[in-house]
């Protein structure tokens, strides 16, 4: 089965033993165990490493660095690719048992940042659009063809048509391979899509930073007023603004007493520190999560066991009625079994005086049939009034009876 990790339980674990018997161990392969230390940023022993220690010389070790901004800091080990971004929910039992602590973090934010700060590239300006970032080069290539495809003649759409031919949208292109060079050994995979049917139309950068995806904006904004109608935003007229993030918590740049070239270093910081938080936010959202799940799991079984309490109360009180009902039946049964019983005596006494003291056979046969009639119904010979209904409680006995768990977690 798939076992839960955190960097520091899977760092102790590839330096307490080599690599093929830990993964064996775990039931894994070498080199999925070797992935998930990479995913993770876990450092693992250098070749050689072992027999040195065996030998009792100096084999060195590798501390633990930091978690890098936006990395999660536990994996999945085993189960197969799809259990990395998956992690059971608790069970019920698991629920109700004693809460965690709260997450915690080795490091206030200020001091990722100023991490972030040390690890950060010279932003480096760019004359041309020769050495970009590979993902604004993409861009540009699919520019070049829209270009060429231009020079037919022919119709062309909107979406056909050269997007970056202009030098405000070159400089935008410059500014965000500036932004994504700089926080280049920080983030990974870059994404682009463009958003050419909103009011401003944006090109939208979504950057890995660790295991966090950032939104990274670049859009254009028409200039305002008189200048705008003299020249319009089609002569490329216009002021860059950057929207790092998405949503309410999005932070946005202009250009106005400063601009955002020489700011490079300050976006790349916070593109970086976004997936920090971003990270953050989702280890707290877990957290979250299971209070409120405990809480509701409990307030659930509470009212089942509130609901099975009153069933009960019900059961019992029916089988209270059914007892009154028979004990008064039983009574009945026997008030008819005297009234038999007189009918009978009076019946043989008529009948002897009517044959001078002797009681005829058909008389004798019918009398010892009615009294057997009587004890019959009579509740007290036939014992009948010795048989209670019983009242067995209504309760599951298995071990997932919810007025169990709850008893349990109280």
């Amino acid at each position: 089965m798939p076992e839960l990790l955190s960097r520091q339980r899977l760092y102790e674990l590839v330096w307490s033993e080599p690599m093929n018997v830990l993964a064996a161990r775990l039931g894994i392969s070498g080199t999925g165990l070797a992935k998930a230390c990479h995913r993770l940023h876990v450092p693992t022993p250098p070749q050689g490493y072992w027999l040195r220690k065996a030998t009792k010389r100096t084999a060195g070790g590798i501390r633990l660095p930091p978690r890098p901004p936006g990395c999660d800091d536990e994996t999945m080990i085993g189960g197969g690719p799809y259990w990395r971004h998956y992690q059971p929910r608790p069970s019920e039992a698991e629920l109700l048992g004693p809460l965690p602590p709260a997450p915690t973090f080795e490091e206030p934010t200020e001091t990722v940042r100023q991490r972030i700060e040390a690890a950060l590239r010279k932003p480096r300006s760019i004359a041309l659009l020769d050495h970009v970032h590979p993902a604004v080069a993409a861009l540009l290539r699919s520019d070049e063809a829209r270009v060429e495809a231009a020079k037919t003649g022919r119709f062309l759409s909107s979406w056909e048509k050269p997007r970056y031919q202009l030098p405000v949208e070159r400089r935008r292109l410059k500014l965000v391979s500036r932004i994504l060079r700089a926080a280049a050994p920080l983030i990974g995979r870059v994404n682009v899509s463009e958003d050419l049917y909103d009011s401003v139309p944006a090109t939208v950068f979504t950057v890995m930073v660790g295991h966090q995806a950032v939104r990274l904006e670049a859009a254009v904004k028409p200039v305002a007023g008189a200048r705008k109608r003299a020249q319009g935003p089609s002569q490329g007229d216009g002021q860059i603004v950057n929207a790092l993030g998405a949503g309410k918590d999005r932070v946005t740049w202009e250009d106005g007493g400063r601009r955002l070239e020489q700011i490079v270093r300050d976006i790349a910081i916070e593109l970086v520190l976004q997936g920090e938080e971003d990270h953050r936010a989702q280890v707290m959202g877990r957290y979250e999560w299971r209070v409120q799940a405990r809480a509701d799991l409990i307030e659930r079984l509470r009212r089942q066991r509130e609901e099975a309490e009153r069933r009960e109360r019900e059961r019992l009180a029916e089988l209270e009625r059914q007892r009154i009902e028979r004990l008064l039946g039983e009574a009945e049964s026997l008030r008819k079994a005297s009234t038999i019983r007189r009918y009978v005596a009076d019946a043989v006494r008529v009948s002897k005086a009517s044959h001078n003291g002797a009681v005829p056979q058909d008389a004798r046969t019918w009398a010892d049939w009615a009294l057997a009639q009587a004890n019959r119904i009579d509740p007290i010979r036939s014992g009948v009034f010795r048989h209670w209904i019983e009242a067995e409680p209504d309760e599951r006995s298995d071990d997932h009876n919810p007025a169990r768990l709850l008893h349990a977690q109280e």
